[in-house]
């Protein structure tokens, strides 16, 4: 098979690798804001033609080392590279599944998905870097996304106070079901189009999937020690500062990037995500469920910001 590897000599090379194989039978899937741009022809998402889109999957493998488990691949270029969880059954990498703990069903870890791995990442490497619920209180963009919802109610069960900042009008007890305590618009929080090198210290971290301007405002306003995790760029992927926050307050930038999380860490974060970061009622975040002939539409609606939440896509069913 083909397989896009790295080395420090040649850099990336696409080359021809054996690799174990294992069949599985694909239960569910979801549908990522990557899955919607890359069906609907919005971005370059495959590097592949033809190709079954579909970061994420959850089944039972039918072959190989974890035969008769239920187990989850995610990412690693599935859908992207290699054929992914668009399909009742896929030849997978076996090095990528990682069977499933007894907390989580196929159907809940599909529920999670690509989405509850980034936002775990998140905590995971706050966690790693110091944070504490002492530090002050969380602030999360996005959260009536994938991310952010589930970033919002990991945070709150942990101990954290959680604000949240979204652009969409009518989710505010939502939101506030999932753990935050305040909800702001863009323009509550940032009035001034000039923020300073240093501001008043309003938050203990931050869970960013906006980038851009927003990161402008808000890193000066992070406390002593505090952290920022960068994962999304729906405001931009550049963004102007100064060095003060970093010198004077040791604030730290971190950045997210799950597809190329080390498959121990991910192992780790799938066992915390069926333990200690489980989401209380898991499959509320279901806002609609879908079965291959509707990903098409149902990624429409993601795009066109006609739909919050996750999309399960019931691949056995179909």
């Amino acid at each position: 098979m083909k397989s896009l590897v790295y080395s420090k000599e040649k850099g990336l090379v696409l080359k021809d690798t054996e690799n174990k194989q294992a069949n599985v039978e694909v239960h569910y899937s979801g549908i990522n804001y990557k899955d919607a741009l890359g069906v609907c022809g919005k971005a370059p998402i495959f590097k592949t033609d033809p190709i079954i889109p579909g970061i994420d999957m959850s089944g039972v493998a039918l072959s190989g080392e974890h035969k008769g488990k239920n187990v989850i691949a995610q990412a690693c270029n599935l859908g992207e590279i290699y054929d992914g969880g668009y399909t009742q059954k896929a030849l997978v990498d076996e090095s990528l599944l990682i069977p499933l703990s007894s907390g989580l069903t196929l159907k809940e870890s599909m529920v999670l998905g690509t989405a509850g791995l980034t936002a775990a990442l998140a905590f995971y490497r706050m966690e790693q870097n110091g944070q504490t619920p002492d530090k002050g209180p969380i602030l999360v963009t996005g959260a009536t996304g994938g991310v952010g919802g589930f970033a919002t109610q990991m945070f709150s069960q942990k101990g954290y106070e959680v604000s949240v900042v979204t652009h969409r009008i009518g989710f505010e007890d939502h939101l506030k079901s999932l753990g935050a305590s305040n909800v702001y618009s863009y323009e509550e929080l940032f009035p001034s189009d000039h923020p300073k090198p240093l501001e008043k210290v309003k938050w203990g971290g931050v869970i960013d999937n906006l980038g851009g301007s927003f990161l402008e405002h808000v890193l000066p306003q992070v406390e002593l020690w505090g952290n920022i995790c960068s994962i999304g760029l729906a405001k931009g992927s550049n963004f102007n500062t100064t060095v003060m926050p970093f010198i004077l307050r040791g604030v730290s930038l971190l950045g997210i990037s799950s597809n190329n999380c080390t498959m121990d860490v991910r192992r780790e974060l799938w066992r915390r995500l069926g333990d200690d970061l489980k989401p209380k009622n898991l499959l509320d975040h279901i806002t609609s469920t879908v079965t291959l002939d509707g990903v098409l539409e149902a990624s429409e609606k993601i795009l066109g910001h006609k739909s919050s939440g996750r999309v399960l896509v019931d691949v056995k069913s179909s």
